[in-house]
């Protein structure tokens, strides 16, 4: 089996049901993305098990060696993008923790114990922190920019003095020689070939009153 072909479909089927994935999949492929399925759903279960406690949760549910376990591993963070702890689900497991432990402290009376636990708690969720200023949109701003010559603005090495200038000088010109012109006669009335009405006005107002 092609691993980087399986995976790349199983990326647009992952989350669809059977009947749709035998149109683009063998039986023994649907075996190994149910299997896949069912591992990320542990995954998002116990957030915060280490890879070692996820290999062997592999082995033991689904009877995997130990190099088909850490290919599922490596397939399931492909195809999710599951690379490491989320720290949202981090401080949500902390928090939870926590807030047993200054019910077990306060219940023991141990309040010295239980103004540790809540400074604990006030930091991993900064509650001791202000809370950021809402910006306004209609405050919100294109940063303006204009056309520049610096190549040092897009972190290159600056060019010797002046090559900017001279090479608008050398080649502004080649190309202003270059250019060939002709030109247009004032617009005339087709039939009496007459300079038109709006050629007599735009004259008329540019004399002087």
């Amino acid at each position: 089996m092609d691993n980087t072909g399986f995976l790349e479909k199983v990326i647009t089927h992952f989350y669809e049901n059977e009947d749709k994935l035998r149109e683009a999949f063998s039986e023994p492929e649907i075996r190994r993305i149910l299997r896949l399925r069912d591992f990320y759903n542990e995954m998002l279960r116990n957030p915060l098990q280490s890879d070692g406690e996820r290999i062997v949760w592999l082995k033991n549910r689904h009877g995997l060696k130990d190099r088909q376990a850490y290919k599922d591993l490596a397939d399931i963070r492909a195809i999710t993008g599951v690379i490491s702890i989320n720290r949202e689900a981090l401080r949500y497991e902390m928090t939870q923790l926590l807030q047993k432990n200054i019910q077990a402290a306060s219940e023991a009376g141990d309040f010295r114990a239980v103004a540790s636990l809540v400074k604990e708690l006030k930091s991993i969720n900064r509650l001791d922190k202000n809370d950021p200023e809402r910006i306004d949109p209609s405050k919100l701003y294109p940063e303006p920019t204009a056309p520049t010559c610096d190549v040092t603005v897009l972190g290159l090495p600056a060019s010797r003095p002046g090559l900017a200038e001279e090479m608008r000088r050398k080649y502004g010109k080649r190309q202003a020689e270059d250019v060939e012109y002709t030109d247009v006669p004032p617009p005339t009335d087709p039939i009496t070939e007459t300079p038109t009405r709006l050629e007599k006005k735009q004259k008329e107002s540019l004399q002087p009153v």
